[in-house]
């Protein structure tokens, strides 16, 4: 058995002290690899304790570093309002990721071999998965590192005895409790013995094919598109080839077939409304498409004084004047407007504004709509106001001002 891919580095190995972990931290030894050890006792069985023992044991025998953890899986479950096996699932890779992060370590590395991804195949195919669910485990992807994936179980136990390999049996795995079990002890032995005799060596190539389509996909979408961004013009949006505003639905959300058609009848004009996934917000908002979290409508108001204010990224300078100025960073507002303390504030319900050089006050919301200015948008417009007269709109536009006043307040602002 070899390591296939080869890597260069150091690893944390998700050690269970099955046969799998077993034999594969064995190969890594032979190659030379500076390996450390984690096992997670998720306390789901009476006999966690005894593949602890032995973990610790064959660390201490083989002079490696072990970093173990003893939680109840199934309270961590309940408490996320998960299944068993996608909570535990989820807890190792978090623990796992915080252990190669503290111990400047360079890959992760698990035990998966070709039975795994035979399940993982069928289990995603009931689920309606797409080329990317369908093409399975990935052998090495970013820090994570799956060298046994051409390997099936009985080459894997082959090995140990080969070896003289100790190892625990997880007696669960032997019971059809789980639906991964299910499709392990009954469907693929199954398959395997009536219809498809050579039924891992084509998925394993299958799988491959897949991987190789959704890699390059995802290439396309990166060349065509800005995927770090929340906010698309309408125009970029109707470049992208249906495949690729897919794709760029799943960078953004985790979707099933429905779920992602009614995104793309709003993407492809269909519908006008906003959908509310897991993940965050689809929404139109006139010319725009917003995909990203969920905006957080959290009000500000800072109150201004004579002199330097500095907050939010901004510096304020107020000082008082008989002279009004109005240039791109500074506005001139008559002392006799401000009945009450001037505000650098969001917006709020009810706002109005009277834009420089027109005649009548309109709501904020329709100057914004006016202005073809998001709806996600539109609470990074800070305001200078006092009460519910609103000065300026920082960065977009004055007030209209009258200009034969007493005295000014004059506001410099910068960013």
């Amino acid at each position: 058995m070899k390591l296939i891919p080869k890597i260069e580095g150091s690893v944390l190995l998700a050690f269970s002290g099955g046969p799998d972990s077993v034999v594969l931290l064995d190969l890594f030894l032979k190659e030379g690899y500076q390996v450390e050890l984690f096992h997670l006792d998720h306390n789901l069985r009476n006999s966690s304790k005894r593949d602890a023992l032995f973990c610790r044991q064959l660390a201490k025998d083989k002079n490696l570093v072990l970093h173990t953890y003893s939680l109840e899986v199934e309270d961590y479950c309940k408490k996320k309002g998960l299944g068993i096996e996608e909570g535990a699932r989820n807890l190792r890779y978090e623990l796992l990721g915080k252990i190669k992060k503290e111990r400047n370590l360079d890959y992760i590395a698990t035990a998966h071999h070709l039975d795994d991804q035979m399940e993982t195949f069928f289990m995603n195919l009931f689920r309606g998965s797409g080329t990317s669910g369908l093409g399975g485990i990935h052998p090495l992807k970013g820090d994570l590192y799956r060298p046994l994936l051409s390997f099936r179980k009985e080459e894997i136990l082959h090995y140990a005895e080969e070896n003289n390999l100790d190892f625990v049996t997880d007696e669960t795995n032997l019971e059809p409790i789980y639906s991964r079990n299910r499709l392990r002890l009954d469907l693929i032995p199954k398959i395997e013995e009536e219809y498809a005799p050579r039924l891992s060596k084509r998925l394993l190539q299958t799988t491959e094919i897949l991987r190789e389509e959704s890699a390059y996909i995802e290439e396309l979408l990166e060349e065509n598109i800005d995927t770090n961004k929340k906010l698309y013009s309408t125009e970029e949006i109707g470049r992208l080839h249906r495949i690729l505003k897919k794709a760029l639905l799943r960078r953004k959300f985790s979707l099933n077939f429905a779920q992602t058609q009614e995104a793309m009848d709003i993407l492809e004009g269909r519908s006008m409304g906003e959908k509310h996934f897991t993940q965050g917000l689809l929404r139109r908002e006139q010319d725009f498409f917003y995909l990203g979290p969920y905006p957080q409508n959290t009000s500000v108001s800072h109150p201004l004084s004579l002199g330097t204010n500095s907050f939010e990224g901004y510096e304020l300078r107020l000082t008082k004047t008989n002279e009004p100025l109005f240039t791109e960073k500074t506005h001139s507002i008559p002392e006799e407007l401000i009945v009450e303390p001037l505000v650098l504030r969001n917006r709020r319900p009810g706002d109005m504004f009277q834009p420089s050089g027109v005649q009548g006050k309109k709501k904020l919301k329709d100057f914004f709509i006016d202005e073809k200015i998001p709806l996600s948008q539109r609470d990074q417009h800070m305001l200078l106001a006092s009460g519910k007269t609103i000065f300026w709109i920082i960065g977009l536009r004055k007030a209209q001002i009258p200009m034969d006043a007493q005295s000014y307040l004059q506001v410099f602002i910068e960013k």
